[in-house]
């Protein structure tokens, strides 16, 4: 295989080996459940979104852009209103971060924890953030949805090993592709109401 080419699967095990320079980056879509594209470890994941985003399926476009932040449906994950705000301004720690973005983060993960409440299916939403040791990947935040139809909410933990089974494997591509859909396109809505009447 070539860099930039890429292969379409439904379980990642279908994926060959590849060198220890190279790897697959995952994303959901497809005509399967994963679109898994060949390429240089040394590329971090903004610099793939940004290379590939013509190839990628819509249901990882981008949202919501500004100077700041760019806000997308999670990559690799099909839960239907996973998503990912990632900064602009490269850094390994959240500390290095300016801290009018890391307010700016805030602001649009609780605005998108109020609209995923809207849906009487979701339970509860848990909000974070990711730092890297020695990815090549820049600090990002997260805003995940739990379903009542995929887990018992029973005193759930992040700790827990149901979380992160939930997290990982509840959810096909395939299946959730069109209630991903749906919300992206409500929260790209909203967003970009909210920005024309200058709320941020």
């Amino acid at each position: 295989m070539n860099y930039g080419d890429y292969k379409e699967v439904n379980d990642l095990s279908e994926l060959p080996q590849v060198d220890s320079g190279s790897k697959f980056f995952v994303c959901i879509g497809g005509k399967k459940d994963y679109q898994c594209f060949y390429e240089s470890k040394k590329l971090s994941r903004g610099q793939f979104l940004e290379k590939y985003a013509n190839k990628l399926d819509p249901a990882i476009d981008i949202l919501y852009e500004d100077e700041d932040i760019i806000i997308r449906q999670d990559i690799q994950f099909a839960i239907p209103g996973f998503y990912v705000i990632a900064t602009k301004q490269i850094a390994r720690r959240i500390n290095q971060l300016d801290f009018r973005i890391i307010e700016k983060c805030h602001y649009f993960s609780n605005n998108i924890k109020k609209l995923l409440f809207t849906d009487a299916s979701v339970k509860s939403v848990f909000i974070g953030y990711d730092e890297h040791y020695e990815k090549p990947s820049s600090t990002h935040f997260w805003i995940l949805p739990v379903y009542e139809e995929k887990i018992n909410l029973r005193n759930l933990s992040i700790h827990d090993k149901e979380f992160w089974n939930y997290f990982g494997y509840s959810y096909k591509f395939q299946e959730s592709k069109q209630k991903i859909h749906y919300l992206n396109e409500k929260l790209r809505r909203i967003l970009h109401k909210q920005e024309k009447n200058g709320k941020f």
